[in-house]
């Protein structure tokens, strides 16, 4: 882990999971990739099918190579969607890496962006 941040290691290269909420519902993967982007190295984002508690569409986005998390889901908390900001943080839960329900998770370039 790397500066105390929820980080997994796959191989050699230490990846960051940030889950944000509260965009606009027209927004696709493609977009957050271009909008992160410039806050590191973008490797994979996922938008919920589903919506939170709150009603709220919602999603996460990969990063590899970030030099404190933490840091990193503050920048992305203050990002303006449409005028107004979305919410990000890093997960209150964690799961294991290349796992969806204790099942192995099998790469699909659908999920690569």
């Amino acid at each position: 882990m790397q500066n105390g941040s929820r980080s997994k290691v796959e191989g050699e290269v230490a990846v960051i999971l940030v889950y944000f909420s509260e965009f606009p519902d027209r927004c696709k993967a493609r977009e957050f990739h271009k909008l992160f982007g410039p806050f590191g190295n973008v490797v994979e984002i996922s938008i919920a099918p589903r919506r939170n508690k709150l009603g709220k569409k919602f999603g996460f986005v990969r990063f590899k190579d970030v030099a404190d998390a933490q840091i990193l889901a503050v920048k992305l908390d203050n990002v303006i969607v449409d005028g107004k900001k979305i919410h990000a943080n890093l997960p209150r839960f964690e799961r294991k890496v290349g796992t969806v329900l204790g099942n192995p998770l099998k790469a699909t370039r659908a999920n690569e962006v």
